[in-house]
């Protein structure tokens, strides 16, 4: 699975398909302090790039793909731990 969640971590990882776009706003919705890790993300479905423009949660790190990492450039970052 591309999805993980620690806590009010939510992580991504490697190759995101559409089918973790419903379980990503999910857990957006019972975690509203979340802050999304893409450090490891390769590559994200445009499904999951809308939830993430949407939800607009703080990010942690930018996906390999520069398509993605442009359509989420004017989210806030998370503040380093």
């Amino acid at each position: 699975m591309a999805l993980e969640q620690d806590g009010a971590t939510l992580r991504l990882m490697g190759h995101c398909p559409v089918e973790e776009a419903e379980p990503l706003l999910d857990a957006l919705r019972a975690t509203p302090d979340a802050t999304v890790d893409l450090t490891g993300a390769a590559w994200l479905h445009t499904a999951v790039l809308q939830v993430l423009m949407v939800a607009a949660p703080a990010l942690r790190g930018r996906p390999d793909g520069l398509v993605a990492a442009a359509c989420l450039a004017g989210l806030p970052a998370a503040v380093a731990e």
